[in-house]
């Protein structure tokens, strides 16, 4: 997530596909960066704010 341009583009994806989104990166540290995701860490992510 940290290199990706917009935030919507995740949501569009998902949308598109029909595949759920279980886990998000939010950085290249492996595996300290790996997120469950969560509604309030994707509304963070929207936020711009990855401090859960």
């Amino acid at each position: 997530m940290d290199e990706s341009a917009t935030p919507g583009l995740i949501v569009n994806i998902a949308v598109k596909t029909k595949v759920p989104i279980t886990y998000l990166s939010i950085g290249q540290r492996v595996p300290e960066d790996i997120k469950i995701l969560t509604p309030k860490l994707l509304a963070n992510y929207f936020l711009e704010d990855f401090n859960e």
